[in-house]
């Protein structure tokens, strides 16, 4: 573990120490071993101010690069992001410019949100609260040689997932989420599913089959209709 991946989990150990609930929805494949280039972090609604003043204390802000961002009230609150580094030093990243074995970046953000199709992608949505809450509810720990941090549960990242790709402005599933989603049908419980896709989009049956088979693209044509 190098001194940024460390550093990453020296800080989740005091939100640990604080019982503060948190999940890692997008960057966490290469935990611990490797950190991913950016890491997205949803931090508990109640607590983010801390979770932030927390994070100041292990990582760098940069206000010129791209500081905290409000992206507007939606339904239930604002959606609030703050981006922090590892560090802002060049000569820490590897001599080709990857920044993924060294210096890295983390998204906290206070609520889950995606792009909406309205006013050409410039404005987002949350997902409900409800849903929100039940992502921290049913996290699961991932554990390697002693060191653990949260990832959503099977279920609400195959939600997830559909979220980002289905609301994002290309509407084209990535490569790499299709075979994330198949990976994690194998596993999927449909009841679970259907109870998560539900709290988020309609016609939650089909929705929640065509996860199962992998017949992605028939979501996109649902969610075109509405």
């Amino acid at each position: 573990m190098n001194k940024h991946s460390k550093l990453f989990f020296d800080f989740l150990e005091e939100i640990h120490s604080k019982n503060i609930p948190y999940v890692i929805f997008r960057g966490f494949a290469k935990l611990p071993v490797m950190p991913d280039k950016d890491i997205d972090m949803l931090g508990s609604f109640e607590d983010y101010t801390q979770i932030v003043e927390i994070c100041k204390k292990y990582f760098v802000e940069n206000d010129k690069i791209c500081g905290p961002r409000n992206y507007g009230f939606a339904e239930w609150g604002e959606m609030l992001l703050n981006p922090f580094f590892t560090s802002l030093k060049r000569e820490t990243w590897l001599p080709d410019g990857n920044r993924g074995l060294g210096y890295f970046r983390i998204d906290l953000q206070n609520s889950l949100y995606f792009k909406s199709p309205y006013n050409n992608y410039k404005t987002f949505w949350t997902v409900p609260k409800k849903f929100n809450d039940y992502v921290l509810e049913t996290r699961k720990v991932r554990e390697h040689d002693g060191v653990y941090y949260y990832i959503p549960s099977v279920e609400c990242d195959m939600v997830l997932l559909t979220l980002r790709n289905t609301l994002d402005k290309n509407r084209k599933w990535k490569d790499k989420h299709v075979n994330r989603v198949k990976e994690l049908a194998k596993s999927a419980n449909h009841d679970e599913l259907l109870k998560c896709v539900e709290m988020v989009l309609p016609e939650a049956t089909q929705i929640a089959n065509y996860l199962l088979s992998g017949e992605l693209n028939k979501i996109n044509s649902i969610i075109e209709k509405l």
